[in-house]
């Protein structure tokens, strides 16, 4: 594991703070996902990154602090190119228009997901949302879906369905890193199957 510290070196209210922690390095040939979910980046929720591989839907990275909408779409460019420019998939709502806006028209960034209404962005409404959460909960209780991050896995022991029979954070508790986690899932479970190179050449795949 390599933990990296994010901009320590200016000025905290200038930009933003965080951490950026490396599970597994990219290879060549394969497809990743990087999911986020935005913040203000003013000291209150933070923002976050996560990279996940495709086909394995092995965890990779998690980038995790107080970005403002930009500094989060600087660094998910960042992750996202180094992973082969992966797919960069932002929750759509409040600021991550912001942050969609920076991918594309700061960083021109190419490879930004787009929903089933064909605009950029995940779109977080109720049932979608409750659907992905159930989705990626199975994964879990099969062990299809895993995670090295101690800190992941600190939310989801936290994340829980209150009273109204919504799934989220407990009092006291944050769940920003989990709902990264439900969006990269959902993105990874509506991924084609990859082309290899023998399906190209006719034959078995490997």
């Amino acid at each position: 594991l390599r933990t990296c510290a994010t901009r320590r070196d200016q000025d905290p209210s200038q930009r933003g703070r965080g951490t950026c922690k490396i599970f597994e390095f990219p290879v060549a040939v394969r497809r990743y996902i990087v999911s986020a979910d935005t913040s203000e980046g003013t000291g209150g929720d933070a923002g976050s990154g996560q990279v996940w591989e495709a086909d394995t839907g092995r965890h990779m990275a998690t980038l995790w602090g107080q970005f403002k909408p930009e500094e989060l779409a600087r660094d998910l460019t960042c992750l996202g190119s180094w992973y082969n420019d992966g797919v960069i998939a932002v929750e759509r709502n409040n600021h991550g228009h912001a942050c969609l806006y920076a991918l594309a028209e700061v960083y021109h960034y190419p490879n930004v997901f787009r929903d089933r209404d064909e605009k950029h962005g995940w779109y977080n409404v109720e049932n979608k949302r409750t659907a992905a959460i159930d989705k990626m909960e199975q994964a879990h209780r099969t062990g299809e879906w895993q995670c090295f991050d101690m800190d992941i896995l600190g939310e989801v022991r936290t994340f829980v369905i209150n009273k109204d029979g919504k799934a989220e954070a407990a009092r006291g508790a944050k769940d920003d890193l989990v709902l990264t986690a439900v969006i990269a899932w959902d993105v990874l479970s509506r991924m084609p199957e990859p082309i290899s190179y023998w399906s190209l050449k006719g034959g078995t795949s490997r």
